[in-house]
């Protein structure tokens, strides 16, 4: 008996998901990153220079659209401008170096739904590594380097809908980059005194 009334409840439970289809036909839009909140940073260089590594592989989050290095890309160009009055012949680099995403599902935590194999959730660590070079134009000597790396780790349900987990991967992303803000700003400033 207890059996049985585990067992419907487990599938009442399933039958109350909503599915992803039906809240994209109702018209929500995807959530679109665009890092709108970082406060732009005046570098006292000629010029500002965002590379992807040769190294860096496109390293897609999941079952997601856009790279983690096509993010790295956008949040610098956001944070980083070169200042228009300088004319010092130096330049700032910023160079994706990795770019990783590590993916596990994880079993439920409830033992009926284990038993029969639903309600998993994904588990996802993003690792970032970028360096930044402070440049002299006329001899191609870096003046200054410095490596920084962060990652973030975050989870969704396999029950969420598609517009809910791109939500959650971007959520992650930009916290990712509020931990790298304030290092960007020290490392800038107070290291490279630009």
């Amino acid at each position: 008996m207890k059996k049985c009334l585990l067992l419907s409840l487990g599938i009442l439970s399933l039958a109350g998901c909503e599915r992803p289809a039906a809240k994209l036909q109702h018209g929500l839009p995807m959530p679109v990153q665009t890092f709108a909140h970082i406060e732009p940073l005046a570098v006292a260089v000629d010029d500002v220079d965002i590379v992807v590594g040769d190294g860096v592989t496109k390293t897609y989050i999941g079952d997601y659209s856009v790279a983690l290095d096509e993010r790295a890309v956008l949040y610098f160009s956001k944070k980083l401008e070169a200042m228009s009055t300088y004319t010092g012949q130096r330049r700032l680099s910023v160079i994706i170096d990795a770019t990783d995403v590590e993916h596990v599902q994880k079993e439920s935590q409830h033992k009926v739904f284990e038993k029969i194999g639903v309600d998993h959730v994904d588990q996802y660590t993003m690792r970032l590594v970028v360096r930044l070079e402070h440049q002299d134009l006329l001899t191609g000597d870096v003046i200054y380097g410095r490596k920084l790396s962060v990652s973030k780790t975050y989870s969704v349900s396999e029950h969420d809908s598609p517009v809910m987990r791109e939500q959650k991967r971007f959520d992650a992303i930009e916290a990712m980059f509020d931990i790298l803000d304030p290092e960007v700003n020290r490392v800038v400033r107070n290291e490279m005194n630009l």
